[in-house]
């Protein structure tokens, strides 16, 4: 159907009255969506989304409330000069993992012993050696870069190198960066 209005000329396609846009059709209705400032940047954002902002400095479950919203959209949009009066967008900064209980975990453990029967198998010499690459591979890496705000510590982006250099005079100077963010679930739109 849809390639028979792409081969007619424009004169013979008609817009019939009660048209409906093709997320109306697949969704079941408007998506109401909302464009916020937070961080100097601008996100569209809809409710469920989890997006990542600049560092806001708020506990791991606790709400957040963004007031500069800019248009909010949906069945009707109202657009803002500068900010739509009176809309809100409610947020919680999501969970990141609790290293708590490994840190308390013991040194030491005593294992239970097995009956045994030693076999030597060279098939096995090749996963072994795979997992420990993998393994020192992961006890390398920085491990709030694997996991977000790893033992207590906030959540950062991946590392952005800077390198500085002046030619003829010898000059070099690396330097990382990694930008903090926080990272949060919109939960609902208020317009």
């Amino acid at each position: 159907m849809l390639l028979l209005y792409m081969s007619m000329p424009h004169s013979e396609v008609k817009e019939c009255e009660n048209h409906q846009s093709w997320r109306d059709l697949i969704i079941g209705g408007a998506v109401m969506y909302a464009i916020i400032a937070t961080g100097g940047k601008q996100y569209k954002v809809s409710e469920g989304d989890v997006i990542k902002v600049e560092k806001l400095g708020v506990e791991a479950g606790s709400a957040y409330t963004f007031d500069q919203v800019l248009v909010v959209g949906g069945e009707e949009t109202k657009v803002g000069d500068p900010v739509v009066a009176g809309a809100t967008v409610e947020a919680t900064k999501s969970w990141v993992l609790n290293w708590d209980k490994v840190a308390s975990a013991s040194w030491f453990a005593v294992p239970k012993i097995m009956p045994v029967k030693w076999v030597f198998d060279a098939r096995a010499i090749v996963p072994i050696c795979i997992m420990f690459i993998v393994t020192a591979v992961e006890t390398v890496g920085d491990i709030s870069g694997i996991t977000e705000g790893g033992l207590g510590r906030e959540a950062t982006d991946k590392e952005v190198i800077v390198y500085k250099y002046k030619r003829k005079t010898g000059y070099h100077k690396k330097q990382g960066h990694r930008q903090p963010y926080t990272k949060v679930k919109i939960e609902k739109i208020n317009a």
